[in-house]
């Protein structure tokens, strides 16, 4: 589905929420740098382009929720309800798609503004990946299926079992069901974000067998 800055077509007051996003994305953006002038690119950069803001409805999960798993390496200890306004490049821990300057939320719980400087197709798909049911079974146990774009499956799923407190992996062509606790749930989802954007994958040290304890079906 292709995201129009966020705007329904056919439904009134299209002009006005699009001049809001627009603004907000600007004043954003500016404070972030620390100036209260309109974002735009490096003038020495190429092109110069400007930072164009994308809206992005989520289906299955919360913009929260995804801003917690592009900004945090791992999940609070204890856990806090504090939760990242946005992910932006100036953020060590952040991930972000190739062209992406930011990803904020705005006050729909399930809308995203992707901020760009070029095409957002690619980066709003990027980010439908980690848009999947999440589907709670317990206090510390939950189960997400994952449709993969880009990562190369059974490479993923090697490295996601290598995690510190692994659960199960399961592969179905594409198709990679992960069930475990919420921590290493997030971590497996960050790995698997990251093979999308084009990190490469951590290698297995040398001799190590692949993990063959682990469940290969869907629970």
């Amino acid at each position: 589905m292709k995201c129009e800055l966020g705007n329904r077509r056919g439904k009134p007051g299209l002009p006005g929420r699009r001049t809001a996003l627009l603004r907000l994305g600007v004043l954003l953006l500016g404070l972030w740098s620390g100036h209260g002038a309109p974002a735009r690119a490096h003038p020495e950069s190429a092109g110069s382009l400007p930072l164009v803001p994308h809206s992005l409805v989520l289906r299955n999960r919360s913009a929260a929720e995804i801003l917690l798993l592009l900004t945090r390496e791992a999940l609070p200890d204890p856990p806090s309800p504090a939760v990242p306004r946005a992910a932006r490049t100036d953020n060590p821990d952040t991930l972000l798609p190739s062209g992406a300057q930011a990803v904020y939320r705005t006050p729909m719980p399930e809308e995203l503004v992707l901020v760009t400087t070029e095409g957002a197709e690619d980066a709003e798909a990027c980010l439908r990946v980690l848009d999947a049911p999440l589907r709670l079974l317990g206090p510390q146990r939950a189960r997400i299926q994952l449709r993969l774009r880009r990562a190369g499956p059974a490479a993923l799923r090697a490295a996601v079992l290598r995690l510190p407190g692994a659960g199960s992996a399961a592969l179905q062509g594409t198709t990679l069901t992960l069930e475990g606790t919420p921590g290493w749930l997030h971590q497996a989802q960050r790995t698997l974000f990251r093979a999308e954007i084009g990190h490469r994958l951590p290698q297995s040290p040398t001799g190590e067998k692949p993990a063959s304890s682990r469940s290969q079906k869907t629970q």
